[in-house]
């Protein structure tokens, strides 16, 4: 365990990890490199943003050519064999990325849009979709010519997304929640940034990144409460959370090295704890359901864009 901020003293580091708030407004860093497994291994590929089956046995994610000149299409894989096949037919018109599956198992919500301006990443207008896990049931869930939206998150009795969303028209990105039955509600207000979010175990808060204090950063936001109760919980830089399924911990992004990174930081406070090296750029990570491990994609200078497993067990235990 290597200490990075020099100021943050071991006995107060040790105290912050285990579960005291933090007297700062600094996160403090350490690196706790984790034992790291790749999912997927085909070169001629570029795989990115996963999701993962409630069972563990599946992971989803969206993949491109190598050279991101394709359409971006919805992959399934076997997490121990690395077997992977499409999912969206191979007509679908839409760059489709971005999934997120149900944690009960019957859909997988995905972003689809027309392309454009940074298509590469899935870019242009698009709207949200939802198809059954064996492909089939495809449906469009909103309106890509009123919203463009990005990151559908599941709540946890599968009713509602949480959904990046801006009115088209309008440059600003802010947090909704979009219920399956058809109702649809502006979460956040902030004239900034505010995307990628990541919905509690108890369904009763969003974290989301935000740009509102002046750099990418994690807040957290009450559902019934709205823009007034948002809190930041990160400070040295982050992105792309994802909450754990036992609701003690958010995982996320972070180029605070310098060098993207998967980060693991406890909701009651404390350091943000470094899993993956810096030899790879890691991104958009998940959780498994058991909460042993977390999901993410990575590539670097010689190997283009992959999913992979770290194996947490040993922090969050």
């Amino acid at each position: 365990m290597k200490p990075i901020l020099g100021f943050v003293s071991s006995i107060f580091a040790a105290a912050l990890l285990v579960g005291q708030a933090p007297i700062s407004n600094v996160d403090g860093r350490i690196e706790r490199e984790q034992p790291v497994r790749r999912l997927t291994f085909d070169s001629q590929y570029y795989d990115y943003w996963p999701a993962v089956s409630q069972d563990g046995s599946q992971v989803i994610f969206s993949r491109n050519d190598a050279q991101l000149a394709g359409k971006w299409k919805i992959w399934k894989a076997s997490i121990d064999t690395g077997e992977a096949r499409p999912l969206n037919a191979a007509d679908f018109p839409y760059d489709c990325t971005r999934p997120s599956w149900s944690h009960d198992g019957r859909w997988i919500a995905f972003r689809a849009s027309q392309g454009g301006k940074g298509s590469d990443f899935g870019g242009g207008t698009g709207g949200l979709w939802l198809m059954a896990p064996n492909g089939e049931n495809v449906k469009a869930l909103t309106d890509s010519k009123k919203y463009d939206d990005y990151y559908p998150e599941w709540s946890p009795d599968n009713e509602w997304l949480a959904v990046t969303r801006s009115v088209l028209g309008d440059e600003n990105n802010d947090i909704w929640t979009v219920s399956l039955k058809g109702g649809e509600r502006r979460i956040t207000t902030s004239p900034k940034y505010d995307g990628k979010s990541t919905v509690s175990s108890n369904g009763k808060e969003i974290a989301f990144a935000s740009n509102r204090d002046g750099k990418l950063n994690i807040w957290i936001v009450d559902v019934a409460g709205g823009e007034t109760t948002a809190r930041q919980f990160t400070h040295d830089q982050g992105r792309a959370p994802a909450w754990s399924p036992n609701g003690k911990w958010i995982a996320f992004e972070s180029n605070r090295s310098g060098h993207y990174a998967i980060y693991l930081k406890r909701i009651d406070g404390g350091l943000a704890i470094q899993v993956t090296d810096d030899k790879s750029v890691a991104q958009h990570p998940v959780w498994t359901s058991d909460g042993k491990s977390v999901i993410f994609d990575a590539h670097s200078k010689d190997v283009k864009g992959y999913i992979a497993l770290v194996d947490v067990r040993e922090i969050v235990r």
